[in-house]
């Protein structure tokens, strides 16, 4: 469980520079930045590669599904950081 702790704690971290990466971001600056962009897919393979090695036991306890609702938030909202522009 300590182990799945320090895995869900890489993956709350990811999720957070995934965000702060991309705040205020505009999608055609994103698109025209490959620092950006790999910043970006680099902290969301860090999440992928954690998720990967969380224990079953883990994922199906109540407070780790908290946890995992609360990446998964971060996740959908840093991607809605990046605005599109009309």
């Amino acid at each position: 469980m300590q182990c799945d702790d320090s895995l869900l704690l890489d993956m709350l971290q990811a999720a957070r520079q995934i965000r702060e990466y991309t705040a205020g971001l505009q999608e055609p600056d994103f698109l025209k930045s490959r620092r950006d962009q790999d910043a970006v897919l680099l902290q969301f393979t860090v999440l992928g590669e954690m998720a990967k090695r969380v224990s079953f036991v883990t994922l199906i306890l109540p407070s780790a599904t908290i946890c995992t609702n609360r990446i998964k938030r971060y996740c959908h909202d840093s991607g809605s950081q990046i605005r599109h522009s009309d």
